[in-house]
This record gives structure tokens, sequence and C-alpha cells, in this order.
């Protein structure tokens, strides 16, 4: 494998699954749900999806963030 491909394959198999995770980590931890889903809504009073994005956000995103890592690097098969 030459310099080329051995980058594409750090930018593309594992920096940006890591990205991913630490911009997840910092919408859910530092910014909080609560305030992402009040920029999300904007001027509308209602979100009918507004547990659905808490939920994925928590509890299936990281998880699934991390399995794709880790698929990547060959960890997990």
């Amino acid at each position: 494998m030459d310099i080329l491909d051995s980058l594409d394959f750090i930018s593309n198999y594992v920096m940006m699954p890591i990205a991913a995770i630490f911009t997840t980590v910092l919408v859910v931890a530092v910014i909080g749900l609560n305030k992402m889903c009040k920029e999300i809504r904007g001027e509308t009073k209602k979100w009918y999806r507004e547990f659905v994005y808490q939920f994925c956000m928590c509890l299936i995103v990281i998880p699934c963030l991390l399995i794709i890592l880790l698929n990547s690097l060959g960890i997990l098969v």
C-alpha cells in the first residue's frame, strides 16, 4: 500500500468516525440536548420527533459509530 492509499484509509476509516463521535459527545454533554432541540425547533412551539432525536443521540449514535470504528480497524469482524 502506497502513501496515498494509507492516508486515504486513515482519513476515511479512522479519523471520520472519531470526529463524528467527538461531535456527538459535544452535542450531548457540552451543549446539552435541550439547548440543541431548542435550536433545531426554532420558532415553532412543537417538535413531535424531539424524543426520537434525544433517544438516538444518547443511545444509538455513539454505539453505532464505535462499531463502525472498530470494524474499520479490524478489531470487530
